[in-house]
Parts: C-alpha cells; sequence; structure tokens
C-alpha cells in the first residue's frame, strides 16, 4: 500500500469484512505497506483502510472463490478522518500473483451440469485442464469410488489431493476419500494443476477443492428435486 506519491503506507489499519456474515478481520500494513488476511470463505467482501492524516478508503465487491488470492492495492489520499471514499472493486482480467493451472466450477455450473452415473462431485473434476478419466479402480486405489478414477496428466489416479473447506479429505491408509458431500450442497469446486501454491503439492496429481455453501445473515435454503430416467 503507497499514497499518491509512492511512499509506503505502513501502520494502517485494514478491516476485511464479509457482507453476507458481517465477519471482521482486522491486520494492519508492514513497513513495507503490505498486508493479508488468511483463511477467509468464498463470499463477497469489503477493504476497510484506515489512517491518521489519511481519509478513510473502502473497497467492496470483492467476490473471493475457493483457494483464490484476491489482490487490493490501495492508494489511500490525504485528508481528514472525517472523509471517506468508496468503491466499487472489479475482478483483475490475470492473477499476477499466482501462476497455476486450474478451474473453476461455480455454483450454477455445479446446479446445471448433467453429472453422469451416481452424481459423484469428484467427476466435476474432468473440467479441469489435463484431467482425464483413468481406469476403474476399487475404493482403495482411486479415492473416488469404486470403478472411478481421475488421471492428472496421465498420473496414477491415486496421486491427486483433496481438499475439503480447507481440511483434507483423503485418510492416511490407501487414501480413500472420507465423505463425498451432496452435489446439491456444494458452492464451488476448483482442480489445480502445476505451479502449486506452497500450502500445496502434497501429491504430484491434481489439487482438487471444494467449499460447501456459506451461510449468512439472511434465512435462506435450496429445494431439489433429481429424476433420471434410464433408457
Amino acid at each position: 500500500m503507497t499514497d499518491n506519491s509512492g511512499a509506503v503506507v505502513g501502520g494502517a489499519t485494514v478491516t476485511v469484512r464479509n457482507s453476507g456474515t458481517g465477519a471482521r478481520r482486522a491486520t494492519k500494513t508492514d513497513d513495507r505497506g503490505n498486508y493479508q488476511a488468511t483463511a477467509l470463505n468464498i463470499g463477497t467482501y469489503e477493504v476497510i483502510i484506515e489512517h491518521t492524516g489519511f481519509r478513510k478508503e473502502t473497497v467492496s465487491g470483492i467476490a473471493v472463490g475457493v483457494n483464490q488470492i484476491a489482490r487490493i492495492d490501495v492508494k489511500p489520499e490525504v485528508g481528514q478522518v472525517t472523509q471517506e471514499l468508496t468503491v466499487k472493486a472489479e475482478t483483475p482480467l490475470v492473477q499476477t500473483d499466482d501462476a497455476t493451472v486450474s478451474q473453476l466450477i461455480n455454483a450454477r455450473d455445479i446446479r446445471e451440469l448433467p453429472i453422469p452415473a451416481n452424481r459423484n462431485m469428484f467427476r466435476l473434476a474432468l473440467m479441469g485442464a489435463g484431467m482425464s478419466q483413468g481406469p476403474p479402480s476399487s475404493v482403495t486405489t482411486s479415492g473416488f469410488g469404486a470403478g472411478f478414477g481421475i488421471s492428472a496428466f496421465g498420473q496414477k489416479v491415486h496421486n491427486n489431493w483433496i481438499i475439503l473447506d480447507g481440511a483434507p479429505l483423503r485418510t492416511a491408509i490407501h487414501g480413500v476419500v472420507r465423505m463425498r458431500p451432496s452435489v446439491e450442497a456444494l458452492q464451488e469446486f476448483k482442480v489445480e494443476a502445476g505451479f502449486y501454491q506452497a500450502d500445496l503439492g502434497t501429491e504430484s496429481g491434481a489439487q482438487i477443492i471444494s467449499a460447501i455453501k456459506p451461510g449468512s445473515n439472511e434465512f435462506h435454503g435450496t429445494l431439489f428435486e433429481f429424476l433420471r430416467n434410464g433408457f
């Protein structure tokens, strides 16, 4: 974070607020003007910058997806504490902080895409770059369920790492998946391959990352009916 003259703004208070739940995360910029808010739930956020001698800056409408790094650069302007500037965020076309090859499947895709067979959520991973259906495998070798496996760039079907809401789903024995949530319960699904971030890379294949639908302060729910006729 720098001001209009290019000088670093350190010690500024940065508040990250979830627009849906109102949950807040507060931090400060360091001596290089950097700040970071980690482990945020998926949702829409606003970033509030406050510092003595500068007017209050608010950037709203920041959409954070599953396992996404959202970079918000703010240049606070000199002014009175009572002055405030609100900016509507725009999604950058290029993600400059992450070179990972990935495919994001959002809630609409999950809801509307036809998923064959038993509506196994992991079949969504086949939409990712370099993903293909591997040979039929047992539960103890594929991790996705009997008779189904995913090969990432030609690797073995058990060389994938699977995460749900930030926690690993695979067990230490044979790499079996502990649970497979209903497809209707998912908010977002992401498949990453190559150039992983430092917190990933446990396996050499795909990093399959999913998130359950988040809550908010407003009462809401979902009703669905699923029917597939055999021909």
